[in-house]
């Protein structure tokens, strides 16, 4: 991917991407790597949330007595020992 030089500078001469990154020194670096680690560890934290909140509505929906007696209490243990695992 190529971008123009900013206006101004006389030409539209094509900049490249490790262009722009060309005055960054280790510790801009260093910030945009933890913050790209930072946004994939929230995207992914999103989809987990879904799955355990998804673990525990189906929990609530056997309540007491539905599907074939099983222990409403048991489910939600099963479910928590999930969630730690995730974590």
């Amino acid at each position: 991917m190529r971008m123009s030089a900013p206006a101004g500078t006389g030409g539209e001469r094509p900049m490249s991407i490790r262009g722009m990154f060309r005055f960054a020194d280790r510790v801009d670096v260093v910030l945009m790597a933890l913050g790209t680690l930072g946004a994939i560890g929230d995207g992914c934290s999103t989809n987990l949330l879904l799955i355990f909140a998804s673990d525990v509505m189906n929990a609530l929906g056997y309540g007491r007595g539905g599907a074939g007696g099983v222990d409403f209490m048991r489910e939600v243990e099963k479910v928590r020992r999930r969630a730690v695992h995730y974590l």
